[in-house]
């Protein structure tokens, strides 16, 4: 194919790639809809919307080919349609994935933010966002979200969402997967139906849900060339007790704070591709404790400086993305704030030079209590903490690992070859933090569990300070 347009905005790269009559919007690299795809807009839009009289509001997160004129049949009142980059929603019609239909309205803003702030009660509400396979997108499959979602639906509203499809077989992993999105969704909705069309669409509401599609568009005078022919052969009763016998029990609950999605998707993708990351880590892991066994004490304050400062850059990029939607154009501000401290670090170091001990000691202090307020924070206030106070947290936590390095190495007699040992010791802590937190403690524990494992390592580097008066 050909490149049609090209776009960057503050959310990402846009893409529209052309191979004869064929349009394809990319995004980031990855495909997200084709102008010859149909079956996706009538299943998302008919399942849900069939399923009452009538629609006064309609809220749509995202899109597909096609899927305003869909939803334009069952004669809402008004349609919401939110995406979160212009660019995007232009683009879409631009292009002919979308047609402009009455009463609608076009919202470019983050989808959770939306319904932070809105009162508006919505008869239904259209996910039509891909799989959960980033933390940017995870955070519409938690049960913060299906909270959210429920607060904002009327007493006969309809959530619709989907996931990847199957045909008589599902990957443990998926199995895994989907019983922990059921689990999610049923902790905010009464009535969850399960339909296995070319994907598996979820329905969500606090009353009764019909599986007979056909019939409720037949009563309604809808038309659905698709549904009509394919839904009995597709989605029969047998199929759809079959999925939910592969529903796996217990609390298995997907949040904003502990992604258990994104723990399985790591799974999902390593089983694709038949490997493992445990070797590496395990690998990983062992060099890095023997590594640390040799290191002096001002080296192992500088090791643990190192992995405070990756750490928690890489927890703020995480939290930009749970909590506010969006990351592309916020990672240059995140890496300006990690490097603007530094020299004001250093600079502070050498006005107290003879009392590098004390900075040593007061500074590692300062990173436990720093984290402990943003685990707090986090916890109790969430996208309410305006993005300006991430930024400065980063600030902090660079002045403190700018102050840490002369004073360190003051207390090496500022040798050379100490100097040398020390930022390689900086550097290696820094690369031992960015793997460790971002493939193991906040996939498989979550953002409070990538704080708690910075705090003990700067617990380790506190007490071996507090401990030990003099240098080696």
């Amino acid at each position: 194919g050909q490149i049609e347009q090209y776009h960057e905005s503050r959310y990402g790269r846009l893409l529209i790639n052309k191979n004869k009559e064929q349009l394809t919007l990319i995004q980031d690299g990855v495909p997200q809809l084709s102008n010859t795809s149909t079956t996706t807009a009538e299943e998302l839009t008919h399942f849900a919307l069939s399923q009452r009289q009538h629609f006064a509001t309609v809220l749509l997160l995202s899109a597909e080919n096609n899927i305003l004129t869909e939803i334009n049949h069952h004669q809402p009142g008004q349609i919401h349609y939110l995406e979160i980059d212009p660019l995007v929603s232009k683009s879409l019609f631009a292009n002919g994935f979308l047609h402009q239909v009455d009463n609608l309205q076009i919202i470019n803003q983050d989808g959770r933010r939306w319904l932070q702030q809105t009162t508006t009660k919505y008869d239904a509400i259209i996910n039509a966002l891909p799989e959960p396979d980033t933390f940017q997108l995870n955070r519409y499959y938690t049960k913060e979200f299906f909270q959210l979602a429920a607060s904002h639906l009327t007493e006969q509203g309809v959530l619709i969402f989907r996931l990847s499809g199957f045909a008589n077989y599902l990957h443990s992993t998926e199995q895994q997967k989907l019983s922990t999105i059921y689990h999610s969704a049923a902790s905010s909705f009464r009535h969850i139906l399960l339909l296995p069309g070319n994907d598996i669409f979820i329905l969500c509401s606090q009353t009764p849900l019909d599986t007979d599609i056909p019939a409720l568009l037949r009563g309604k005078g809808i038309p659905s060339p698709y549904i009509n022919n394919y839904f009995y052969g597709n989605v029969t009763t047998e199929r759809i007790n079959s999925l939910k016998d592969l529903l796996l029990p217990g609390p298995a609950i997907n949040s904003d704070l502990q992604p258990r999605l994104m723990e399985l998707m790591f799974a999902q993708w390593f089983a694709r591709h038949d490997s493992s990351p445990r070797p590496f880590l395990i690998c990983m892991v062992l060099a890095s404790i023997v590594y640390v066994w040799r290191l002096s004490r001002e080296e192992f304050i500088l090791f643990s400086t190192g992995a405070m400062a990756m750490g928690s850059e890489i927890l703020l990029i995480f939290i930009f993305q749970i909590f506010f939607g969006m990351i592309y154009f916020q990672i240059s501000l995140l890496i300006t704030v990690f490097l603007a401290g530094l020299m004001p670090g250093a600079w502070l170091a050498g006005r107290y030079r003879p009392k590098s001990r004390l900075l040593l000691i007061g500074s590692d202090s300062l990173f436990i209590l720093l984290l402990l307020v943003l685990a707090l924070a986090i916890t109790s206030h969430g996208a309410a903490i305006s993005p300006v106070m991430y930024l400065c947290f980063g600030f902090m936590i660079s002045v403190l690992c700018g102050l840490q390095f002369p004073a360190a190495l003051e207390l090496q007699q500022q040798r050379s070859p100490a100097a040398a040992r020390l930022f390689s010791a900086d550097l290696l802590g820094a690369g031992f933090s960015t793997l460790l937190t971002s493939l193991l403690l906040i996939p498989f524990g979550g953002v409070l569990w990538g704080c708690a494992g910075l705090i003990i390592l700067k617990g380790c580097s506190l007490f071996i300070g507090v401990r030990h008066g003099q240098p080696d």
